[in-house]
C-alpha cells in the first residue's frame, strides 16, 4: 500500500528495508524497485554503507532500477570502492544491465583493475552481455595473464564480440600450453568464422 502512495511513502518504506523480519524487508525492497523514486537514492545508500543493516547486497539492485546519474554515480562508488567484494560484485550486476557507455568504461576497468577474481570474472562476462565490441583488446590482453575460469570467459565474451580480423590475436593467444584454454580459444574462433561468415 505504501508502495502506491509515491514519493511521500520513501522514508517510511527505508525504515522498513532495515525491519527485523525477512519477509518484510523483501518486501518493503520490491515495493520500492517498482516506485522508482530518484529521492530514495540517498536513503539506500546510506543503509548499504551501513555494516549492520541487514541483506545489504540486495539492497544494491534497487539503485539500478533508477536511471538517474546519482544511482550511477552509488554504483561507481561501490565498485571501485567498498571493501567488501559482495557489494562490488552485486554492483557489476546492475551496471551490466545498463547499456550506455558509461557503465561499458567502468566495467573494462573493474575487469582489469578488481583485486577479487569473481569480480572481474563478472565484469568480463557483463562485456559480454551487453556487447561491447570496445572491449576487444582487454579481452585477447586477459587471455595471457588471468585466472583460468576468466581466461575461459573472456575467450567466451571474445567469440560473441570478435570479427574475423580478431582472428590472428586469438591465435597468438594459443601459445599457452593450458589444454582448457586451448579449447576456449578454438571454440571462440569457431564461433567468430561460424557467426560472421
Amino acid at each position: 500500500a505504501l508502495g502506491k502512495v509515491g514519493p511521500a511513502a520513501v522514508e517510511p518504506m527505508l525504515k522498513l528495508l532495515v525491519h527485523p523480519s525477512r519477509d518484510v524487508r523483501n518486501t518493503a525492497r520490491a515495493a520500492l524497485a517498482n516506485m522508482r523514486t530518484p529521492g530514495a537514492i540517498p536513503g539506500v545508500v546510506a543503509l548499504i554503507q551501513d555494516p549492520n543493516t541487514p541483506g545489504r547486497v540486495a539492497l544494491v539492485a534497487l539503485l539500478g532500477t533508477v536511471k538517474s546519474q546519482e544511482a550511477f554515480e552509488a554504483l561507481r562508488a561501490f565498485v571501485v570502492d567498498d571493501p567488501d567484494h559482495m557489494i562490488r560484485e552485486a554492483a557489476v550486476k546492475v551496471l551490466s544491465q545498463r547499456a550506455d557507455e558509461p557503465a561499458r568504461e567502468l566495467l573494462r576497468m573493474v575487469a582489469q583493475n578488481d583485486a577479487n577474481k569473481e569480480v572481474r570474472h563478472l565484469a568480463v562476462q557483463a562485456m559480454m552481455w551487453l556487447g561491447d565490441r570496445d572491449a576487444m583488446p582487454l579481452l585477447v590482453k586477459m587471455l595471457g595473464f588471468e585466472k583460468d575460469f576468466i581466461r575461459k570467459a573472456a575467450a567466451m565474451a571474445i567469440g560473441y564480440l570478435g570479427r574475423p580480423e580478431d582472428i590472428p590475436a586469438l591465435i597468438e593467444a594459443m601459445s599457452t600450453p593450458r589444454s582448457e584454454i586451448l579449447t576456449a580459444v578454438r571454440q571462440a574462433a569457431n564461433r567468430v568464422t561460424v557467426t560472421l561468415d
